[in-house]
């Protein structure tokens, strides 16, 4: 074997070694979903947290979400920044970005070219972008050998010669206020805006970039580090990986940090304050597909301690988050994937796993050995039993469920399995165990609950102590069963959650049927945990999470809407501390009850599959927790998973839509600095909010909530899995908008938006126009009551003086008539039936000449002159007939007004009533009539006691004219034989 052979070798077993003791429990990195289809050259990030990316494809603004060229970001920028190369942020908080364009700076939604030496506005490739840290100027590497330095105060840049004429493919700040530039020819010079640039004697065949800060001077490759010599010389002093150093080499460098992905490996060099040389941790990060060769890629830390991983090569953008990993991946040998169920530790220490395919066990102390199968037999033949879920007694034995077969005991040293006899010839699958505080061994199957005897090997249907009568749950299948304080058992059933107390009998059940103490939202439920003070979290297949509480019912429900990303609840733990982990379809969750933060974890934090299964989660005597999925099985460190050591982002306005109703327009506005204030015309439409957080990693696991002060709803409102928030139907006010979001790992953000609102009324909704409005009203109603007051004046002094002319002229006409006739009587010595006729007529026509005048008299429109006129009628008419009359008056005064047509109509119905009695009722000795306002209405009621004759006249003629009076005045009448005499009533609205 040759000596470059032997070489290889020995640095392949030493890269081997080196990453076996120092590579840290990497996440798996993730592809961006947006950004991923880039050819990305660089990445930055503002102050507020945004993220810009320079790409062959342009610039553009990225918050999680949305991808946002620069010319919708800077309108009068056009098109035409393609090959954007570098990006960098000056101390006024400026973004300088290079194109092929040229050199371009934007501040809020301006940009503005900026003229380089020799070249002008001439459009130059932009080769690299530096500000120096300590003087804050920006140094600019273009085109082939051209390099200038724009000062912090401003100004024009001034040009700095090299001492080559190839690009300057690196920028680097030296420890002063001069630069290192590393050429895309592998040449290094150090240079000064003051002196120029000094070539360094070297010229390595890989890259190598110089190191700030460090004598001897050191420099660094892909695979390993150099260190300048005295005689200009390089000499090896570390080395990472295998291979020759490559070109085209740009790690990202943060502070005191190198980091950068080489040979599927992120490689992470960090120096230490007093070391010279760096401390180097690798950790797996393999992007290409199967096939494809290794490729250099950059890595870029944002403000969140999230890493970026691009190269300038291929087109993709990865993400990890930095840190210790809190969920962990077990491998299996020699299965690749595996999809898990029951989980237990064996009493040698082993660690069992039920899988499809398999029963998997780990070595016992080492929890990071891959699990590997155990052979199972039964009746000395192979058995490919599927254990759905396992349990450890306390004496040692091992007993396992299985679905579509009856339980079973295992031993664990052979791998012998022992069916236990079950009653009966019905089948049985077996589904779930548990031990409770006693010591009995319950099981749950699909026909109900059973007890265990292991030493007999039998196993027993549960009846109630005080009777053999099947329980509810007889021929239902128990999901889970876990044993609570005071000897109680809590049942997951298919039909409901029940609460059981063996040694009495005792049972509750809660579903959807019951009242309200015991309702729940569904009865498909999967799995229950019991809490200490001895409540029950119960997961469903289609509700989420439910907090239930013995008599009281559900108190707490935890949906899709509230943060969790599944409504489907497979499993559910308590870690130590009393937090709870819930396994799901769509992920795992962590669920703090006291603060109520809720995080979600999926394969940004390690799950190899989000989908996890029923029956799949243990809680380790050390405090681990197992969960298991399609993806296979993963150890969780509630400890390790501490949410407040990661930084709380912030809550970010990216952007908002607003229609505009005047122009009938729907406008993006993306904002470069502070919201506006946010003023809707009376018809615009909408107006949406898109939210983001500056935790990138999985921004659609972030939440948002919002309340809109001034409203008639001030409660805080979920935004559910979008993070736009949708404004419409506004009454016209003034609100103000307050906003906060959660990361999906339950990280409140440290700001809160607070937003002001105004809706605009429509112009006649407007103060002013009411009071207009209001006036004008005013005026026309005034104006209509005084021309209505004048005319009934008029009328009044109309009819006023038409009953006084008709009083004196033709009343004193009558009056002399029947005078004159009377005289002509007493002088006849003999009775004149024609001078009685003349006689009696003239005194009828002097009587009906009053009641016309009475009629149209203004003076009479009131109650008293009406009740005056019906007593004089009573006198005149019923007396003479021999009745007594009474009349009675309720909820009426004198002096109330009473209008002409209605006394006219009544009067007259009332005088046509009394005329009838005095005529046609027979031995009839009393009238009452009686006047009543009661409830909006008028009633008049005519009385006698008398035995009624002449039906036609009381029906005919005169109850015609009575009920056609009746209906003028929009009221009724009625007039009918009573046993106690005959009787008339009208009924009119006053």
């Amino acid at each position: 074997m040759s000596v470059r052979a032997h070489s290889s070798l020995r640095w392949l077993l030493v890269a081997w070694l080196l990453a076996w003791a120092t590579q840290a429990q990497a996440q798996a990195w993730q592809p961006d979903a947006v950004l991923h289809r880039l050819l990305i050259h660089q990445m930055a990030q503002d102050r507020t947290g945004l993220l810009w990316v320079a790409a062959d494809e342009g610039v553009f603004r990225y918050d999680g979400y949305d991808l946002v060229p620069l010319a919708a970001l800077a309108p009068a920028a056009g098109s035409g920044f393609d090959h954007a190369q570098a990006l960098a942020f000056d101390s006024e908080h400026r973004l300088w970005l290079g194109c092929a364009r040229g050199l371009f700076r934007l501040h809020g939604t301006r940009l503005e070219q900026l003229a380089l030496p020799k070249v002008g506005h001439r459009p130059t490739q932009i080769n690299a972008l530096l500000r120096h840290p300590r003087t804050g100027a920006l140094w600019v590497s273009y085109g082939d050998g051209l390099l200038a330095v724009f000062s912090a105060l401003g100004g024009a840049g001034r040009s700095v010669a090299l001492p080559f004429s190839d690009a300057a493919a690196w920028l680097s700040p030296a420890a002063d206020s001069a630069v290192w530039a590393v050429s895309a020819m592998h040449r290094v010079a150090y240079c000064t805006a003051a002196q120029g640039s000094r070539l360094q004697p070297y010229q390595p065949l890989g890259q190598l970039l110089p190191v700030p800060g460090t004598h001897p001077q050191l420099l660094v490759g892909t695979y390993a580090l150099h260190e300048e010599q005295p005689d200009g010389t390089l000499r090896e002093r570390l080395r990472w990986l295998p291979g020759a150093d490559e070109p085209n080499f740009r790690p990202g460098q943060q502070g005191n940090t190198w980091q950068w992905v080489a040979a599927g490996q992120l490689v992470q060099l960090q120096w230490e304050p007093g070391h010279h040389l760096p401390q180097v941790q690798l950790s797996p990060a393999a992007f290409e597909r199967a096939g494809q060769l290794p490729r250099q890629y950059a890595v870029f830390t944002d403000a969140n301690g999230l890493r970026w991983s691009t190269s300038s090569g291929q087109r993709g953008c990865y993400k990890q988050r930095v840190g210790a990993e809190s969920v962990e991946a077990l491998a299996s040998r020699p299965l690749r994937r595996y999809s898990t169920r029951a989980i237990t530790r064996l009493p040698d220490g082993r660690l069992l796993v039920g899988a499809y395919g398999a029963a998997l066990v780990q070595p016992a102390d080492s929890p990071r050995a891959a699990l590997r199968p155990l052979p199972l037999w039964e009746d000395g033949r192979p058995s490919a039993a599927i254990f759905l879920d396992v349990l450890r007694t306390r004496s040692g034995q091992v007993v396992f469920a299985e679905e579509n077969h009856p339980f079973g005991q295992l031993d664990p040293a052979t791998g012998r399995l022992r069916r236990l006899a079950m009653p009966g010839a019905t089948f049985t699958s077996s589904l779930c165990l548990q031990q409770d505080a006693a010591g009995t061994v319950w099981g749950g199957t699909n026909r109900g609950l059973f007890r265990l005897d292991l030493a007999d090997g039998r196993v027993q249907l549960y009846t109630r102590p005080a009777d053999a009568t099947p329980l509810p749950f007889a021929q239902q299948e128990i999901q889970e069963i876990v044993s609570a304080p005071g000897g109680w058992l809590w049942l997951a059933t298919s039909s409901g959650l029940y609460r059981l107390h063996p040694a009495t009998g005792r049972l509750e059940h809660y579903g959807t049927s019951e009242p309200a103490s015991h309702r729940l939202p569904t009865d498909a439920l999967l799995c229950v945990w019991a809490a200490a003070d001895g409540a029950a979290w119960v997961g469903t297949r289609d509700q989420g999470l439910l907090l239930v509480r013995p008599g009281r019912g559900l108190i707490r429900q935890l949906t899709t809407a509230t943060g969790l990303p599944s409504n489907t609840v497979a499993t559910v733990l308590a870690d130590a501390s009393g937090d709870l982990w819930c396994g799901t379809y769509a992920g795992l969750v962590h669920y703090n009850p006291l603060r109520q933060r809720l995080a979600v974890l999926n394969e940004t934090d390690g799950l190899t599959d989000a989908e996890l299964n029923r029956q799949s989660a243990w809680r380790a005597p050390d405090g681990s927790l197992y969960f298991g999925g399609v993806g296979g099985l993963h150890r969780v460190r509630p400890g390790q998973f501490a949410v407040s050591t990661l930084r709380a982002p912030r809550l970010l306005l990216a952007s908002y839509t607003q229609h505009h109703s005047r122009t009938d327009t729907v406008r993006t506005h993306f904002l470069a600095g502070a919201a506006p204030l946010f003023t809707l015309a009376p018809a615009d439409a909408f107006l949406e909010l898109n939210l983001a957080l500056t935790d990138f990693l999985a921004p659609e696991q972030a939440r948002f909530e919002y309340r809109l002060l001034g409203s008639s709803d001030t409660r805080w409102n979920p935004l559910g899995s979008t993070h736009v928030l949708a404004l419409r139907g506004l009454l016209a006010g003034r609100y103000q908008l307050e906003v906060r979001g959660v990361s999906g790992r339950g990280l409140p953000a440290q700001n809160q938006l607070r937003l002001p609102v105004v809706v605009e009324a429509v112009w006649w909704r407007q103060p002013w126009a009411w009071l207009l409005g209001a006036a004008a009203a005013g005026a026309v109603l005034y104006g209509l009551h005084r021309r209505r007051l004048a005319r009934v004046r008029r009328e009044e002094r109309l009819r006023s003086r038409i009953a006084a002319d008709l009083h004196d002229e033709v009343g004193t006409l009558l009056t002399r008539v029947s005078l004159q006739a009377e005289l002509l009587r007493q002088t006849q010595p003999e009775a004149n039936p024609t001078l009685e006729r003349l006689l009696s007529n003239s005194r009828q026509a002097a009587g009906t000449m009053r009641d016309i005048v009475w009629g149209i008299d203004a003076a009479a429109d009131s109650v008293g002159a009406l009740l005056d006129r019906m007593r004089d009628h009573l006198d005149q008419t019923a007396a003479p007939a021999g009745l007594a009359t009474e009349l009675h008056v309720r909820g009426l005064r004198d002096a109330l007004p009473l209008p002409p047509e209605l006394r006219q109509h009544l009067y007259l119905i009332f005088k046509e009533a009394v005329s009838n009695a005095a005529r046609h009722a027979r031995g009839a000795s009393r009238l009452d009539v009686t006047l009543a306002r009661e409830s909006g209405w008028l009633t008049l009621l005519v009385a006698d006691d008398g035995q009624p004759t002449g039906t036609a006249t009381r029906s005919g003629m005169g109850r015609r004219n009575m009920q056609q009076r009746a209906d003028l005045l929009g009221g009724t009448l009625t007039a009918d034989a009573q046993p106690q005499g005959f009787v008339v009533r009208l009924r009119v609205p006053f």
